[in-house]
């Protein structure tokens, strides 16, 4: 079948117009799968992702003071460390300069496919393949169909009277227009959470005055950053057992946060009270619930200053509506702006679900999980053979690097892929699963590892 420019699947895809595997999504995520199934000797797979250059997460998200929110060399492949990072917590044109790197080293190139956005997957119960189908018409039919596209990349915008209405610019932080500069402008910032937390103190400096809408405060760590002096990172590319013991070192301190509570709250609790010297102020800014139950709790030495700048003006109040260039909170106040900028985060589903998958006897994903997500390891579904999914539901991590849970799933996927090939058999399916509670893995990351390599033969159905 011919694409929308003519050209026929054998065109398009070569020898892999019939692959094996299909990986969609060019982040993290899917550059692993392709990496690890170079490495496991499987070639006949393509990469389909729908933007034109990879990078996922990092390719989008452009805000000002965006960055990783791990130490950066836990923020790289365990197989391809990274000894030249600039930053202790790398920014993220060095993150996606990384991907590009990596991705190149490993030849991925004559597997990668831009401009392919999936349009549906259906498997096909007697031929136990999927027929995968592309906006442009493209229609290919793998055994295996590894879902990559994670959960931060449909952004989350707020059900708010007038919003489309508003005469200013409006801004998301997940679809940032790199040409905006705020130099001047009154700005307001809708939500506290992790990008605002980057964002804020990005821009405090520069706008006429900045007004941040809070509507939950949110516990913020400490965040000691610095730069990595070209000595050690010279050191480092020449002694790979020093830059291994360094994320070690880094993988350690992380996994120790999630036995020390008491010891990171009292680390917030003791900024917040030195940064933010008005009582009135600080207690607008702590939060109603302990840090233990906070879930991924933001970093930053300089969101708190700058809540406290006198241009910055924190409201506690909801906001109400959208009125022309003003943003009316519940109070009934009016706060005029120029620039309306939605950090309001992600729809974690939203990805999966745009996908329209449809498992055996035509179940809809959505259909199957009607009741909420339910996943073994937040990797495989019951009812659709040979789909994987990376950085799936209940698999993100509190304390800890993402990267390195993906790994973990990509391993998994290629010991699945091994288990069927060793019984001879066409289709594996996971036989149980469990309830995922939101996005976020219970435990801790070594925990996870632990249970992504137990095997047991009623996990799965081989056929």
């Amino acid at each position: 079948m011919a694409d929308s420019t003519g050209r026929t699947a054998q065109e398009v895809y070569g020898s892999c117009a019939e692959p094996g595997v299909v990986v969609i999504g060019a982040g993290f995520a899917g550059l692993a799968m392709g990496i690890r199934l170079k490495q496991a000797g499987r070639h006949d797979f393509v990469i389909l992702e729908r933007a034109a250059d990879l990078g996922g997460t990092w390719r989008e998200n452009r805000y000002p003071g965006c960055a990783c929110d791990v130490p950066s060399y836990l923020y790289a492949y365990s197989f391809a460390p990274n000894p030249h990072w600039s930053r202790v917590y790398a920014e993220r044109q060095e993150i996606h300069a990384y991907l590009r790197r990596t991705a190149r080293s490993y030849g991925l190139e004559r597997h990668l496919r831009f401009g392919r956005d999936v349009e549906s997957l259906a498997y096909d119960d007697a031929a136990r393949r999927w027929l995968v189908t592309t906006t442009r018409g493209e229609r290919l039919r793998p055994r295996v169909v590894v879902c990559g596209v994670g959960a931060l990349n449909e952004p989350a915008r707020p059900d708010l009277e007038g919003l489309a209405a508003f005469r200013g610019r409006t801004l998301h932080t997940a679809t940032w227009d790199e040409s905006y500069d705020p130099t001047g402008d009154r700005v307001a910032v809708i939500g506290t959470g992790a990008s605002a937390v980057q964002l804020v103190p990005a821009i405090a400096g520069r706008v006429a005055r900045l007004t941040v809408f809070q509507r939950t405060p949110t516990w913020v760590l400490p965040r000691p950053d610095a730069r990595v002096p070209p000595v050690l990172r010279r050191a480092l590319a020449r002694t790979p057992v020093a830059l291994t013991a360094v994320r070690r070192l880094a993988y350690g301190a992380l996994e120790a946060q999630a036995l020390v509570h008491p010891v990171t709250a009292r680390l917030a609790r003791r900024q917040l009270r030195r940064q933010v010297p008005d009582a009135a102020l600080r207690a607008r800014l702590t939060p109603g619930t302990p840090l233990a139950g906070a879930g991924r709790v933001p970093l930053s030495s300089t969101y708190l200053p700058a809540l406290v700048s006198p241009r910055v003006r924190v409201v506690t109040d909801p906001v109400r509506e959208v009125r022309g260039h003003t943003v009316v909170d519940a109070s009934g106040a009016a706060h005029r702006v120029d620039t309306l900028v939605l950090a309001t985060g992600y729809r974690p589903g939203a990805a999966l679900a745009r996908l329209r998958i449809s498992g055996r006897h035509g179940v809809r994903l959505e259909e199957a999980w009607a009741a909420g997500p339910r996943t073994h390891l937040g990797i495989a579904v019951p009812g659709f053979p040979n789909l994987f999914l990376l950085f799936g539901p209940g698999t993100g991590v509190v304390h800890g690097s993402n990267v390195f849970m993906i790994e973990q799933q990509v391993e998994h996927v290629l010991a699945c892929l091994r288990r069927v090939e060793a019984r001879a058999g066409s289709a594996i399916e996971a036989a149980r699963a469990t309830a995922a509670e939101g996005w976020l893995w219970p435990g801790s990351s070594s925990g996870y590892r632990r249970a992504t390599r137990k095997s047991s033969p009623y996990d799965y159905t081989v056929y």
